[in-house]
Order: structure tokens, then sequence, then C-alpha cells
């Protein structure tokens, strides 16, 4: 979950990235509210201030950012797609307002409780196509079904894994960016990335 309380993917992850030579050491700031929707994060949502108080403080204590991983969409369930794109090129806009130009990940994440929201899918399938703006895709959660979920809708500890080994199978193929790792072999399905 997003605070951590049911555990999350971002340490399995973490070691993923350590594990395969990709980093000597990852530092992980999560900042994640669970259950929020898109809007929230906008710049007209109540945790806008919470996005810019945390890249602010980011830059004041001097934290390189890599890239930014953005989970999040399953709150928007049944919402339209060109409303969850619009909010999240605003909270973009945010994240470059502040200096940063490191890439955003978008993952694939609109499956909760037994519902798979393909607009909102579609949404973050375009967004992850908009490289001139930073953003590239990140991993498909929505490929894990309720077997992956202790309620439904959030990972469990399988889950979790499995999420971590897609989004390090991404960066280890260089698919999603240029980030100066080395050149790893990845099978394409489709236009989507096996792994």
């Amino acid at each position: 979950m997003a605070e951590g309380t049911g555990g999350s993917m971002w340490m399995p992850l973490a070691g993923k990235i350590i594990d395969a030579g990709l980093a000597k050491n990852v530092l992980l700031v999560s900042i994640g509210v669970g259950g929020s929707p898109i809007e929230r994060w906008a710049p007209t949502g109540d945790l806008s201030q919470h996005l810019e108080s945390n890249l602010e403080l980011l830059n004041k204590l001097q934290i390189p950012v890599s890239m930014f991983l953005w989970h999040q969409g399953s709150s928007d369930i049944g919402k339209p797609a060109d409303a969850y794109l619009s909010h999240f090129l605003s909270i973009n806009k945010t994240i470059r307002s502040k200096g940063y130009t490191s890439p955003v990940l978008v993952a694939l994440h609109s499956r909760c409780s037994g519902y798979y929201d393909k607009g909102i899918e579609a949404a973050q399938k375009a967004l992850a196509q908009r490289y001139q703006d930073g953003l590239f895709l990140g991993a498909n959660t929505n490929l894990l079904d309720e077997s992956y979920r202790f309620d439904g809708c959030h990972l469990n500890a399988n889950g979790q894994e499995q999420a971590a080994q897609r989004h390090a199978a991404l960066l280890a193929a260089r698919e999603v960016l240029d980030v100066r790792l080395p050149r790893r072999q990845a099978k394409r399905v489709g236009g989507d990335l096996e792994l």
C-alpha cells in the first residue's frame, strides 16, 4: 500500500536494482497516499502541496532524483480517461517546474476489486508515449490477477515481488529510458515487454 502498512513493491525493487548491478545504492522516497484519485495530486488538489513540499525538500537537501515511479490509477476506475491524462500532465508540469528533468515511469495500474478500467490503462499508455515530456512506460501491474492481491486491489507479498520484478526488468533492459544502465535483452510480446 502507498503508506507501506501492507508492504510495498519498492523495497524489493531497490534490492533487485542493486542485485542486477544497476546501482550500488538506492534511496527511495515514497510520498504516496493510499486510495488517492489523481485529481488530488493535480495543482488544485489537496495533495499538490504534499507533492511540491517533498520536491522542494529533495532540492534543499541536494538529493538527486534518478527517476520518479508513478503507480496510481485504481482509485480512478470509472472516471474519464481524458481527465486522467489532463490531471497527470499538470502533475508532470509541477515536477518539471521544480527543476526536475528525471524520467517519470508510469505504471499501468487500473485494476481493483474485480474491476479493470481499460480507459484509465489507455490513458496511462498514452502518457508513456510522451517521451518529450520525460514520461515512459512502467510496470504493467494490471496483469497481476486477484491471486496477487490481498484485498482484491492492493498487492500481496507475491504481487509486490512480481511488480518489483517487472519494474526491474524494464530498467535492466533499458526499454524505458536512457540512464546509463547496461543493455539487457527483453522479449516483446505485442506492444508490451514480457517480464
